[in-house]
């Protein structure tokens, strides 16, 4: 089990998405999700925010960790 912060849409990005206009991640909420099983990870740029993929279950999460931190994280992890 991993806990890492996740990118969330807010009712406003919701709408904005729903209606194709994009928008920046910085608009959305950052929550803690509890991950039981990631496939992979990967880096993630947008404009100014770097962050990571995280591909869990057919599923693709963006968290505001950089890379290294969520590799540290899993490891950590798996050693308990």
């Amino acid at each position: 089990m991993l806990i890492i912060p996740i990118y969330y849409n807010t009712e406003s990005t919701t709408t904005l998405n729903d209606l194709g206009i994009e928008y920046n991640l910085s608009d959305c909420d950052i929550r803690d999700v509890i991950f039981l099983h990631i496939n992979a990870i990967g880096r993630y740029i947008e404009d100014d925010i770097e962050g990571t993929t995280i591909y869990a279950n057919g599923c693709e999460f963006i968290s505001p960790l950089k890379i290294n931190e969520v590799k540290e994280l899993y490891e950590q992890s798996n050693k308990d």
